[in-house]
């Protein structure tokens, strides 16, 4: 059976199509279940939009001037529909052409007259094979794969030249849902970067990008990067017209829709957007669940989506198209600092981007790029291969463990695989965590946490509290127990009430707003604790010897590769011209600097704090950082200062 059929087959099964208007394209219901039809066979956006509107386009009166309307009667043609004009009963012999009566050479391929409209011959599967539709299955099913992020760009650019240029309001309400659905496909794209060590790796032209752009903003600090995101903005709206409520609401069914097929039937969606689509529109930038839950969550989840849709996508660092997966909602302003969870307060950037960002100032970032600027060739290369090298170690490792506690599945003594406690105590924390990582995967239903949550002793009680950005931690209060509410954790790890007025509701949203930023890994200890409260790890004194000799093996295989990888990485660094070397010249100047400007609570500081969160959180501390971070941005632009002299 031929693609089309199949399509044409699953659209009039469906229990929504009513069965006697099956050609009915005027119906919003048809036009909603075809899409999701054609979307479940991989079809891309791009290329079902176009037939959808051929479809759902009205006449326009066969698009003829009124001379050549009489023209056409004089010469006995009829309007055959869709542009084209013939003898009643008979093949069109003429065409509609920018208003003109235009004979159709017969039997020559008609030209592409570049609008991206399908002609009727396009629907005949047998004269054009389209999209594989007059193809057997065995054809080629390459083409139904995902294009490309620069292929979609390019998709978005000719359809904004089209809108911008299109006079006739209808088309041009067409052209802009169009443009709109073409978003749709990027929200649900499948992101192409791989999870795991190396996902957020700056290469060299991202430096150079994120460098330009930062320039731009430190030279204009009260205007950036609002008026870049405004004229992305205003650009998407004069090609395409203000994203209304109506558009909101009819990408919303589109993209719901649209999940659900996709989470199941294709893979040019991101399963981990589909799973719960909503969630996940909420939560991007992470701004507490108080934005995230009933009607602020409803009305964040519209923002986010207007948000992406006013910009297109686009990433104000490098001007690219970046699909929902791939890209990360910044606070231009932090929650911590003061920022609002607004729109005006968002914008959209790659991942890696914001992962460099962090919580850094500005200053820091570009200190932090210049000195990056200068990495060589060698050092990048050789930095890239000790990631993945990394990377596949800890695969191995977790694999190895895995494979161990699957032989014993089932055993009342887990033990068996021949761990002892003095075994456990020689690993490093990495490999512990390795090991721990492998029971995991063994066995999900059992899995031991390897991540922990802040608590402290209230009134004999061990109580959660959040880490966050703000001045203070709120504690999780304990139900009905109103000696618990309104607690905070101040700077000196001391439990205050500071909101004495504060009802149980009011404690749960202080402890849920605060962007807790997870749980951090166990230590060491820790992680030994778990393993042998879990039966894992034998107290006995003597060696499982075939066990201990496995492990060897597995461990010197992975240390000489270790070795090896570590060697090239400072012989990179050693060699001349090295970013090293030149850090090692900037590190001194630094030092220098440190000596006569003393770090405000530090350790030569009279008034040390030893808390170094509580250290970095005053006026003073942040004013004394932003001259030191000016100061080694400085140091290194000298080397560029130096290249020009050349």
């Amino acid at each position: 059976m031929k693609l089309i059929d199949k399509i044409l087959e699953d659209f009039s099964a469906l229990d929504e199509v009513i069965a006697t208007e099956v050609d009915d394209f005027q119906n919003p219901i048809h036009i909603l279940k075809l899409k999701e039809v054609m979307a479940s066979y991989g079809i891309q956006y791009e290329v079902i939009n176009p037939i959808i509107r051929t479809l759902t386009e009205e006449d326009d009166e066969g698009g003829l001037d009124d001379d050549e309307k009489e023209k056409a009667e004089k010469m006995g043609l009829t309007h055959l529909g869709r542009g084209s004009y013939g003898k009643e009963g008979k093949p069109p012999t003429h065409k509609a052409q920018d208003g003109k009566l235009v004979k159709v050479d017969i039997g020559k391929e008609p030209e592409k007259d570049g609008s991206g409209k399908l002609k009727p011959d396009d629907f005949n599967p047998e004269k054009t094979g389209y999209l594989g539709i007059g193809k057997d299955d065995s054809d080629d099913t390459e083409q139904h794969k995902d294009s490309s992020i620069e292929a979609n760009t390019e998709v978005n650019k000719e359809l904004q030249d089209k809108i911008s240029k299109e006079k006739n309001p209808k088309k041009k309400e067409a052209l802009k849902a169009e443009y709109i659905s073409n978003q749709l496909g990027n929200m649900l794209r499948v992101s192409s970067i791989e999870s795991g060590a190396g996902r957020y790796d700056m290469s060299r032209e991202d430096v150079i990008t994120y460098r330009k752009y930062l320039e731009k903003i430190m030279n204009d600090p009260d205007g950036e990067p609002a008026k870049t995101l405004n004229a992305i903005k205003e650009e998407r709206k004069r090609k395409y017209g203000e994203v209304t409520e109506d558009d909101i609401d009819s990408f919303i069914a589109d993209l719901e829709v649209s999940s659900k097929s996709g989470s199941k039937k294709s893979d040019m969606y991101d399963p981990t957007v589909v799973i719960d689509i909503k969630s996940k529109i909420r939560g991007k930038g992470n701004p507490g669940s108080t934005y995230t839950t009933g009607n602020l969550g409803e009305v964040r989840y519209r923002n986010v989506i207007r948000a992406y849709l006013e910009t297109g996508g686009i990433s104000p660092i490098t001007g690219e198209v970046v699909p929902f997966s791939e890209c990360q909602l910044d606070h231009i302003v932090s929650l911590g600092n003061g920022g609002k969870d607004e729109p005006d307060n968002w914008m959209f950037m790659e991942e890696r981007f914001n992962q460099y960002k962090g919580k850094k100032t500005d200053e820091d970032i570009r200190s932090d790029l210049e000195r990056d600027f200068y990495l060589t060739d060698a050092e990048i290369a050789a930095g890239e291969e000790s990631a993945e090298v990394t990377k596949a170690l800890k695969a191995e490792d977790r694999a190895f463990w895995k494979s161990k506690f699957n032989k014993v599945k089932g055993s009342d003594n887990p033990r068996e695989i021949g761990v002892t406690i003095n075994q456990l105590n020689k690993m490093s924390k990495t490999e512990l965590g390795n090991f721990i990582y492998g029971w995991n995967l063994a066995n999900p239903d059992d899995e031991i946490s390897r991540y922990g949550t802040q608590k402290i002793e209230v009134g004999g009680k061990s109580l959660e509290y959040a880490r966050g950005e703000g001045e203070d931690n709120p504690v999780k209060p304990v139900k009905g127990d109103p000696s618990t509410y309104g607690l905070v954790v101040n700077d000196d790890g001391e439990v205050v009430k500071k909101y004495p007025n504060d009802k149980e509701a009011d404690s749960i949203k202080r402890f849920k707003d605060n962007r807790a930023s997870g749980g951090r890994e166990k230590g060491k200890s820790q992680f030994v604790d778990l393993i042998v409260d879990k039966g894992l790890a034998s107290d006995s004194t003597k060696l499982d010897e075939i066990f201990a000799d496995e492990v060897l093996n597995h461990r010197t295989g992975q240390n000489k590769r270790n070795k090896v990888i570590k060697a090239k990485v400072k012989a990179a660094e050693k060699a001349p011209g090295s970013m090293e070397n030149k850090k090692k010249i900037v590190e001194k100047s630094l030092k220098d600097w440190d000596n006569n400007n003393i770090e405000p609570g530090g350790k030569n500081d009279e008034k040390f704090i030893k808390d170094a969160m509580k250290r970095k959180k005053s006026q003073d501390w942040q004013d004394w950082k932003k001259k030191r971070d000016i100061f080694e941005y400085q140091q290194w632009s000298k080397f560029a200062d130096k290249e020009k002299t050349k």
